[in-house]
C-alpha cells in the first residue's frame, strides 16, 4: 500500500506542506502518515557548540538539552492534535525522537513510500544528499 509521509521538524509554518501531503495522498488513494520528527542528535548538538563558545557550563548543557527536548515533545503533540482535528482522511499521526537521517533512510527503503520534510534552510542543507528522492517544502522565518 502506498503511504505519503509528512515529516515535521517545526511547529511552525507547516500549512503548506500539510495541504501537499494531503493532495498527495488523496491524489493517490494512499495513506497519510504525518510525523512530528524530533532529533535529539540536532538538539544534543546545537546545546554542545553553546557550551564550546562559552555560553554553558557542563550541567547547564545538559539541564538545556533535556528542556528543550521537553519543549518539542509538547509543541509535537499540539501541532499533531490540531492536525487530528481536521478530520483528514486515512490520517495516522505520531511523534518520534529519532536521528533524522537514519529515519530518512528507513523510510526511503520502504516500498511505496513518498516523503515530504517540511523544514527550514539550514535542514535543507544537512538533507541535501536526500533531496531527489524526497519532496522539500521550506519553512519561512
Amino acid at each position: 500500500m502506498k503511504v505519503v509521509y509528512l515529516i515535521l521538524t517545526s511547529p511552525y509554518d507547516y500549512d503548506q506542506a500539510l495541504a501537499r501531503a494531503v493532495a498527495e495522498a488523496q491524489g493517490t488513494g494512499a495513506k497519510l502518515r504525518v510525523v512530528f520528527l524530533i532529533d535529539p542528535d540536532a538538539i544534543t548538538t546545537t546545546v554542545h557548540d553553546m557550551g564550546e563558545s562559552g555560553w554553558l557550563g557542563l550541567g547547564s548543557q545538559q539541564r538545556l538539552r533535556e528542556s528543550i527536548l521537553q519543549g518539542y515533545r509538547s509543541l509535537a503533540e499540539d501541532v499533531l492534535r490540531d492536525i487530528q482535528a481536521k478530520s483528514i482522511p486515512n490520517l495516522e499521526t505520531s511523534a518520534l525522537e529519532s536521528n533524522g537521517h537514519l529515519f530518512l533512510q528507513e523510510k526511503l527503503q520502504e516500498e511505496g513510500a513518498y516523503l515530504i520534510v517540511c523544514g527550514d534552510d539550514s535542514l535543507k542543507t544537512r538533507l541535501a544528499p536526500y533531496l531527489k528522492q524526497i519532496e522539500f517544502i521550506e519553512i519561512r522565518p
